[in-house]
């Protein structure tokens, strides 16, 4: 029984702050309010109120007299505060009966006051003047009786009118010495109360109203991030499937081919849609893309906003500038580490772990790092795309990629994207799904059985950093998953031993399965395994993501220091027999632990033949080198950089132009990494 060799490595937490406001203040007091007392002035006394109003001097002396003589003294002396808008003769009196004088004295003062002035105070004497001087103590009992100081205010002087808030007091007080007027004002407020309410609750009828016709009808114009990705897919499902019935479609510029048809992407989309599709494309630097949908569209040389988008997008590809495909380089990880303290446990793996793979904490510090620095995800073909040479004969060559300055393109891959039995328990996701919304995830199983959903492993992970950040992914292009077979794909159990069972294959870990699985593992679970597996690789492939092969059995596959050549036709066998039709066909061989099947000269010689018969073109090695490409005339080679635990504790400084190792570092790991 072959034994396949197994790699392991690692996964990452996100972190953030929520902040706050609070509302400034000047001086302790609401912004914008003057401080109590700013800008009044003292009001006058009713002493100077008469002498403005005429009167002879001798009533007036009379009447101080009379004052003095029912406080008890000088009004100086009793009265340290002036009364605003006390010059009315009633605010005395209403004065006086707050400090507590009898009832008959004041009447005594106000029959005195009327008999001097000929008539009631309304009459002769209706504003105060500014400056006069005001008996003290009934303006302290208002203080105490907590009204509101007035300001001044002067009949037909040239001095300050009152300000607005000033009138506003005055008026509550006149509502006060005036019960019509208060219920008038009332009777005016309710009215307005109601004209306020019907108001809100046509507004609420309306906004109702917009919202059952966008969301529950579907007539919206808008579109999320997600939303537009979601519809973008929708278009290349639908183009793939128009080719594949040779019924035409839009070329790589987005235009109309000989079959007639239109772009999928306009067909489903109209109006504003269609210029946010145009757009986003754009984002993701699919200039011709973008052009190509627009000027697909109906009625484009008589839309200014769609004649300006174009402009706009040629202006953008114009200042592009080429990058070298021998330039770019291609990074890996293994799977990444979700619960470190399950990961980091001192168990038998705990060492492979901290050394081959990252955590999820990692993962997001490396992404988010290298998006800053301007990086862009690729896929191998873009460089170093298939052609044909003058004969037709089918040969690969090299091209640059345009991108804006300071992008930098670089190629994404994953290893053993599998969830092996031996890492249950172990703080690693245990299989992809689709949710309910179409989106990809992860299940997690917890310390007490419980299965949790979540973004736990780079895929769904990648999946939301870039609906955030649409132009971290080429043309919506995210990267390469290898995968082995052996013990199924994405999570699910699919290979052959799993339906045939067949003895001095199955190993221990495939036997505990069978045990513990609810009502035994037959053939119909097993199929529905495979469905699964099929439902997910065909969410991926629409979403961004390509497949490739790890090896069936994770071999080493070199000619010289690997498997003989009979393990090397079986296991590539087993790989197209088993994975390929649950992911799809596929040309990018990835090796296992960089088997490659030769050194750095060119291919050539049996294992090659039966590789390239098998339906492999592009095949990735590892290598601790920036960037290394080579191209024959029937393959594309490529090496690869492993993001691990032992890398970024030993070898930081080759992975400086990617990320800081330092920043990336996971607190919960442990503090050195053992040697290999």
């Amino acid at each position: 029984m072959d034994k396949p060799v197994k790699k392991f490595r690692q996964p990452q937490i996100y972190t953030g702050e929520i902040t706050g406001r609070r509302k400034r203040t000047e001086g302790g007091r609401p912004a914008g309010q003057d401080p109590a007392g700013a800008g009044q002035t003292a009001p006058e006394e009713p002493q100077e109120n008469l002498r403005q109003a005429g009167q002879p001097e001798e009533p007036q002396k009379s009447v101080q007299s009379k004052i003095q003589s029912m406080t008890g003294g000088k009004p100086s002396e009793n009265v340290q505060k002036p009364v605003q808008n006390a010059s009315q003769p009633e605010k005395l009196q209403e004065g006086l009966r707050q400090a507590g004088q009898p009832e008959k004295l004041q009447k005594s003062v106000q029959s005195r006051i009327q008999s001097m002035t000929g008539g009631k105070p309304s009459e002769n004497v209706q504003k105060p003047v500014q400056n006069a001087g005001q008996p003290e103590e009934p303006q302290e009992n208002l203080h105490q009786a907590g009204q509101p100081e007035r300001p001044q205010e002067n009949p037909s002087q040239n001095t300050e009118q009152p300000s607005g808030l000033g009138k506003q007091l005055r008026a509550r007080v006149s509502e006060r010495l005036n019960p019509v007027t208060k219920r008038k004002r009332e009777q005016e407020n309710l009215m307005k109360m109601q004209a306020l309410g019907v108001a809100l609750a046509v507004l609420i009828v309306l906004l109702i109203g917009a919202l059952i016709y966008e969301v529950v009808l579907g007539h919206g114009t808008k579109q999320t991030g997600q939303e537009r990705m979601e519809a973008l897919r929708e278009a290349k499902l639908q183009q793939e499937a128009g080719a594949s019935q040779g019924q035409g479609g839009p070329d790589a510029a987005g235009t109309v081919t000989d079959g007639g048809a239109a772009d999928p992407a306009q067909t489903a989309l109209s109006g504003e849609e269609l210029l946010e599709q145009a757009k986003f494309r754009a984002v993701q630097y699919d200039y011709d893309g973008a052009i190509g949908l627009l000027k697909s569209a109906e009625g484009y040389e008589e839309n200014g906003q769609y004649r300006a988008a174009v402009d706009e997008f040629e202006q953008q590809k114009a200042s592009c500038v080429p990058y070298a495909a021998a330039d770019v380089t291609h990074i890996f990880f293994q799977t990444l580490i979700h619960d470190a303290g399950r990961a980091f446990d001192g168990d038998q793996y705990a060492d492979s772990y901290n050394q081959n793979m990252v955590t999820e904490h990692e993962f997001n510090s490396i992404i988010q790092q290298m998006y800053d620095r301007g990086y862009v995800m690729v896929f191998l073909d873009e460089f170093a795309p298939e052609t044909e040479d003058s004969d037709g004969n089918s040969t690969f060559g090299t091209r640059d990629i345009l991108l804006p300055p300071g992008k930098i393109p670089f190629v994404l891959s994953q290893d053993d994207v599998n969830y092996y039995h031996s890492m249950e328990g172990n703080g690693f996701a245990s299989r992809l799904i689709v949710d309910e919304n179409g989106d990809v995830k992860n299940e997690y199983i917890e310390d007490d059985g419980s299965v949790s959903v979540g973004d736990y492993d780079l895929v769904p992970l990648i999946d939301r950093f870039v609906e955030q950040h649409p132009d971290f992914a080429y043309h919506g292009e995210k990267g390469y998953i290898a995968l082995t077979g052996y013990e199924g794909i994405l999570g699910y159990r699919t290979d052959e031993v799993y339906k045939t069972k067949e003895a001095g294959r199955v190993t221990d870990f495939q036997q505990r399965f069978f045990d513990s699985y609810p009502g035994g593992f037959d053939e119909a679970a097993f199929d529905r395994e495979c469905e699964e597996a099929k439902k997910v690789a065909e969410a991926m492939k629409a979403n961004g993501w390509r497949f490739a092969s790890h090896t069936w059995g994770h071999q080493n596959m070199n000619e010289t220091n690997g498997v003989n050549y009979d393990q090397f036709v079986r296991d590539t066998d087993r790989w197209t027999d088993w994975v390929e039709p649950l992911v799809g066909e596929t040309n990018v061989l990835i090796y296992a632990a960089g088997g490659d099947i030769r050194g750095a000269e060119s291919y050539s010689g049996d294992r090659f033949n039966y590789l390239k018969q098998s339906g492999f073109d592009y095949f990735c090695g590892v290598d601790s080198a920036k960037h290394w490409l080579q191209v024959g005339t029937d393959y594309v080679r490529q090496s690869r950089r492993d993001i691990s635990g032992y890398r970024m504790y030993h070898n930081p400084e080759l992975l400086s132009d990617l990320f800081d190792a330092a920043q990336a570092w996971d607190p919960l790991r442990p503090e050195s990494v053992p040697q290999l």
